[in-house]
């Protein structure tokens, strides 16, 4: 009897715990995607390397392929990227900041009454290049 009443419970705990497995490490992946992609920004999207002008070119033609090829459990389609350069005032230093975002799919119904189906994951780094 005591076995009928605990176990529902159990396997939702079990269930809790797996699904926040993936949840954690599909962030884990996407902050490492995401650092990576602002150390690659920082370094080959200079003002001198790349024009004001190409930069939203850049990030769909470069940019964007190489950060997608990071990712290795969550689906590069569904990943989405914004991107920005900023110069200080006396031209020093570019700033570029990157913000990934990914909506991971829940599998478990009782999880995603919880938190929501899709589950949207979301990154910003922000790196400099002198």
């Amino acid at each position: 009897m005591e076995l009928a009443l605990v176990l529902p419970i159990l396997i939702f705990l079990l269930l809790v715990i797996m699904e926040g497995g993936r949840i954690f490490a599909g962030y884990v992946e996407l902050q490492n995607a995401a650092r990576d992609g602002a150390r690659y920004a920082a370094i080959h999207c200079t003002v001198k390397e790349v024009p004001d002008g190409a930069v939203s070119s850049w990030v769909a033609s470069t940019l964007t392929p190489w950060v997608q090829s990071r990712l290795t459990m969550l689906s590069p389609q569904n990943l989405s990227i914004e991107f920005s350069r900023k110069e200080n005032a006396d031209r020093t230093e570019t700033w570029v900041e990157i913000t990934l975002s990914y909506p991971m799919e829940i599998v478990t119904p009782g999880i995603s009454a919880i938190t929501g189906n899709p589950f949207n994951l979301r990154i910003t780094m922000a790196m400099r290049n002198e």
